[in-house]
Formats: structure tokens, sequence, C-alpha cells
């Protein structure tokens, strides 16, 4: 597993067979309800059109997402439900307050849910921390690489500045420079892997290319 899917598919793709869900590579992710599909698909079409890794990634572990009206359904409540299986807040289909649209909202969701997934998943084969270190900073900052991730991807793609886009992706980075120093403090119980990580997410916050 690296920060970025696209690392992860030019360096041979090794982990991709073993932690991939039997046929979630073809899922439409279908939802019951059409005006939940239809909110989808623009965040898979975004998807799509900036970090087309990274939905790969997505297709080949998460079998199915569910829409939920609970606030809570997110991050710490994923171990509820079944292997593949990631909740996302209803709310993000709607605009924040701060102006991000719907599908970019979503978008981050996405990766954001699917990320920890994958992380889950790539530690069962080879951990990234040793003994009885904690594995939730490393993991958590995992995740904020990669949302940061897309939001320099979606900055760069487009004609122009956006405010929403810009304040987004100053307030990860700033999130993810507490995390690396709060997983740095463990840098000794890292392994090899773990160390990888720690280092790419160090180098995404002063924003060095990885």
């Amino acid at each position: 597993m690296d920060l970025d899917p696209d690392r992860s598919s030019t360096h041979g793709g090794q982990e991709a067979p073993q932690n991939r869900l039997s046929g979630a590579a073809e899922t439409t992710w279908q939802l019951a309800d059409p005006a939940d599909r239809a909110a989808l698909a623009p965040a898979v079409r975004l998807l799509g059109a900036v970090w087309p890794a990274m939905l790969d990634e997505l297709r080949a572990s998460v079998a199915q997402v569910v829409l939920s009206d609970d606030t809570t359904a997110e991050g710490d409540h994923t171990d509820a439900v079944p292997q593949g299986t990631v909740l996302i807040d209803r709310h993000c289909l709607t605009p924040s307050p701060d102006g991000l649209l719907g599908s970019v909202r979503l978008a981050e969701a996405l990766v954001r849910e699917g990320t920890r997934t994958r992380y889950d998943a790539a530690a069962e084969c080879e951990p990234f921390v040793t003994g009885a270190a904690p594995a939730g900073p490393l993991r958590r900052m995992v995740v904020l690489s990669r949302c940061a991730l897309l939001y320099r991807r979606l900055l760069e793609s487009g004609p122009a500045a956006e405010p929403a886009l810009e304040q987004r992706h100053a307030r990860l980075l700033a999130d993810l420079g507490e995390a690396v120093a709060a997983v740095g403090t463990h840098r000794a119980e890292l392994t090899d892997r773990g160390l990888r990580l720690l280092d790419r997410g160090a180098r995404l916050t002063s924003g060095a290319a990885l």
C-alpha cells in the first residue's frame, strides 16, 4: 500500500490480488434509492477524472457503499459492518456551508472510508506497526494524506483556484501535520512499511511530490 495508488499500480501491484474482494472490481455500488444512485454518480465521475487509480482501488476494495442518516456512522463504526462495506453520512450529498459541492464532499468521503478499508486489509497481510504500538495514529495519517492528495489533484485540474477547495486542502494539510507528528513519536515501533508511509506523509505536508 502507498499513500498514492498511482505509485502502487506502477510498482508491481503485489498486494492487489490478495486484498481484492471477490467481484468487487466490477461492482457499480448499486444503492436501493434511485436518488442515492444519482447522487453517487457525479462523485464517481469526479474521481475517475482526477484520480483514476484511486477509483480503481476503491472498486477493488469496497464492495458496497451505504448512505446513512446517522451522522456517527462513519469512521470508528466501520467495524460493525461487513468487510468491504463503507458507511457515508448522507449530509455529504449537499454543499457545505463553505461552498464545497456535494460531489466533492462525497468524493472525499469515498476516499476517506475506502482508504480505511484498504489500510485494514493491507495491515492484515503485513503489519505497519510492531508489537503493541497503536495502529490508529498511522491509519489516520494515511487517510488524511489521501484526502489531501484528492484536493491537490482537484486544485491542479481546475482552470482557476477555488477558495472552498483551497480552504479544505489547507485544513487537511494542517491536520495531516499533526498526525505526522503524532505518528513520529512512535517511529521506533513502525515496520519498514510503516516508516515509508510516515516519510511520505511528511513529504506531503511540505508540498513535495511523492
